[in-house]
Parts: structure tokens; sequence; C-alpha cells
């Protein structure tokens, strides 16, 4: 994913998401993730993980304490927001979402990762390449 390939620290993506690295030190630990140490590097995965967690947190309303039953125990976030908003993920950013809410960083990984799956749909399904 284009923004996600790019590294970020928990300092860089507080600078990124301008909230304090307190902030970030807590989604991970709401999201059931450990911070990666001083200096290191959050991984795809966890970027990823961490887009979840915001969305659900913030648009779905989803608390804090309940994230990882209601979400990850549903099988991720495309499923959770499928059977409780009966929309998927693509529905809900694209047409729940404000312009402003969707620039945001995290938001921002989800919608790549959506364009990306959109790509890689068309090209496997559109027929032959030329």
């Amino acid at each position: 994913m284009k923004n996600i390939q790019r590294l970020y620290t928990q300092s860089t993506l507080a600078t990124r998401c301008k909230v304090s690295l307190q902030t970030v030190k807590n989604w991970c630990m709401w999201a059931g993730l450990t911070p990666p140490k001083k200096a290191t590097y959050f991984s795809c995965d966890e970027l990823e993980a961490l887009a979840d967690f915001y969305i659900a947190y913030k648009f779905l309303r989803v608390q804090q304490n309940a994230y990882i039953d209601c979400v990850l125990g549903m099988g991720g976030l495309k499923k959770y927001i499928a059977s409780v908003r009966r929309m998927s993920l693509r529905q809900f950013v694209t047409e729940f979402l404000t312009k402003d809410e969707k620039a945001h960083f995290l938001t921002q990984i989800l919608v790549d990762k959506l364009e990306e799956e959109i790509e890689d749909d068309e090209f496997n399904f559109g027929g032959t390449a030329a």
C-alpha cells in the first residue's frame, strides 16, 4: 500500500496524525498491539490494525475495551462493518465519512488498501491484459 510503505515510528506516526505520543501508545494498547520500541518501526500489519482500530473507535463508536471482542472477534473490520452496519468497508469509507475524515492518515491507509483491492480485482477479473 502506497502510504504504508513508508516506515513510521511511534513519534513519526504521532506527528503524522497530529496527536501526542501517549495517544499513539494508547491506540496500540486498546488495539491489542505492543508499540514498537523507541526508534523502531511499525510493521505494515500493525499500521493496518491501528487503522482498523481508529475507524472502529472513532466512527463506529466501538468502546475501547470491546474492540477486540466486537471487531477482531468477528473477523476484522470489513466483516464487522458488513454485519453491524450492513455495508461493505468500501461503502462505509466512501459514503459515510466526510472528505476531512477520509484525509486522516489512518483512514487513508484503509482507503489505499481498498483502491489496491479494486485494482487487483479489475486486473484479475477484467479480462486479459493487452
